[in-house]
């Protein structure tokens, strides 16, 4: 029988059991699996106002924790942009495609940075909105605007051809498409031998005639004048010339321009570009005009290759009207003016 007048000091002390669960888990495990378990036991139990969790009599100090709510999800935009671009290869015809491609132009994604380039600001949000589209979209892109998966970069500078001699590429614009009889639009067909010839763009422009089908004897004389003037090198030397393109070559609203191509001359259909072409590839003139012929085309990314009996080099110098029928060849540039040109 209990002694009931015993001082209550003097009596051994007894475990409850929680007590007792709390010195056997402490003595088996090692700290990492202790901390775990203490944080299971903080989420049952709760914590108390000093930041430990009460088990039994005793209390366990935990890790403190952040009161902070955890920050909101949000949905990615480009996940419902790109489920939607889904359903353009879903398209029969190219204005279906075409239509589609404007719609999603106009619920592109907030613009996120941009990166400077020269004169040039590159949208990262248009790059991958561009890749996007083209492994969506190649025909349209390809038969519109010469885009190509492995040869168009989007940031107003040519890939060059594997025969370019000389790394790194060169600015490059869209034109309209255009026929060669158009007043400021020179046009030759030559040789592809001319290729790996030591023939400079200067020195073949300064001995060409006027070009296959000149569209007047006004234009025929005008490009007589350039002729002569580009002999004597006028642009370099800083005197006076005549030559309207020789004016413009360091124009930077409408540079005197240039492109050349490869196909056999069958497919050959008087324009600067393909057949349903929107918008062409064309360089500036004054960056190619000590370049050879070979050189010049492999710079600007067009193919160029002498061992293709059955074709025929074209080579095109135009001059823009206006200052949007030279606009640098970037997907910020196709996205601002696709729907215009594809009216």
């Amino acid at each position: 029988m209990p002694n009931q007048n015993a001082d209550p000091k003097s009596e051994p002390k007894h475990d409850t059991p929680a007590d007792w669960t709390v010195r056997r888990i402490m003595s088996e495990l090692n700290p990492k699996e202790l901390w775990g378990l203490l944080g299971a036991f903080a989420t049952v139990i709760g914590l108390s106002a000093s930041g430990g969790v009460f088990v039994g009599k005793n209390m366990i100090v935990t890790p403190p924790c952040s009161s902070s709510p955890a920050p909101p999800v949000t949905a990615d935009p480009w996940s419902s942009w790109t489920r939607e671009a889904d359903r353009i290869p879903e398209c029969g015809t190219d204005a279906c495609q075409v239509d589609l491609v404007k719609e999603l132009i106009n619920k592109l994604p907030a613009q996120e940075t941009s990166v400077a380039r020269g004169d040039l600001a590159l949208s990262e949000r248009d790059a991958k909105a561009g890749r996007l589209l083209l492994e969506r979209s190649s025909r349209i892109l390809w038969t519109h605007f010469g885009i190509s998966k492995d040869r168009f970069l989007g940031t107003g500078v040519s890939l060059p051809d594997k025969a370019a001699t000389i790394s790194g590429g060169l600015v490059e614009f869209w034109t309209p498409q255009m026929p060669e009889t158009r007043v400021g639009v020179w046009a030759w067909k030559a040789n592809p031998a001319l290729l790996s010839e030591n023939h400079t763009v200067r020195t073949f422009l300064s001995n060409a005639k006027d070009g296959p089908n000149p569209s007047s004897d006004e234009e025929a004389l005008r490009f007589e004048l350039c002729r002569k003037d580009l002999a004597r090198g006028n642009d370099a030397n800083g005197k006076q010339t005549t030559c309207a393109f020789q004016q413009r070559l360091n124009d930077t609203l409408k540079p005197a321009l240039f492109r050349c191509n490869q196909f056999p001359d069958s497919k050959y259909e008087g324009t600067v570009g393909a057949p349903g072409a929107r918008r062409v590839f064309f360089t500036r003139l004054r960056d190619v005009l000590d370049l050879t012929i070979g050189e010049a085309c492999a710079r600007t990314g067009r193919r160029a290759d002498t061992s293709e009996k059955t074709t025929t080099l074209f080579l095109w110098v135009a001059l823009p009207e206006v200052a949007d029928d030279a606009l640098p060849a970037t997907w910020s540039t196709l996205f601002t003016h696709f729907a215009e040109w594809e009216k």
